[in-house]
C-alpha cells in the first residue's frame, strides 16, 4: 500500500487574504495552509484543478482516490465561541 501525504483544504468562517497574490479571498473561501508560506488560496497552492466530492458517498471517495494522485481533505473552520 503507498503512503500519501494527506493536504487540507479549510473552508474559512472569517475574511481571508492569500499570502502570495494578496488576493482577498472573503468568508467561505477555500483555503490550505502550507508551511514556510501561510494560508494560500487553492490558485497559488495550485490545487484548483481539484472537484469537491460532497461527504455521504464512501464507494465514490474510495474510488476517485484509488485513480487519482492527488487528494485534499476538506474541513470546515469554525470560529470559536465567544466566552462572558
Amino acid at each position: 500500500m503507498k503512503k500519501t501525504f494527506d493536504i487540507k483544504v479549510f473552508i474559512s468562517g472569517r475574511e481571508f487574504c492569500c499570502e502570495e497574490c494578496y488576493g482577498n479571498l472573503g468568508r467561505k473561501a477555500w483555503i490550505t495552509l502550507v508551511k514556510d508560506k501561510g494560508a494560500l488560496c487553492l490558485s497559488c497552492a495550485d490545487l484548483d484543478h481539484l472537484v469537491f466530492l460532497p461527504a455521504g458517498d464512501a464507494a465514490l471517495t474510495r474510488r476517485a482516490r484509488k485513480h487519482s494522485t492527488l487528494s485534499a481533505s476538506g474541513l470546515k473552520v469554525e470560529p470559536r465561541p465567544k466566552t462572558i
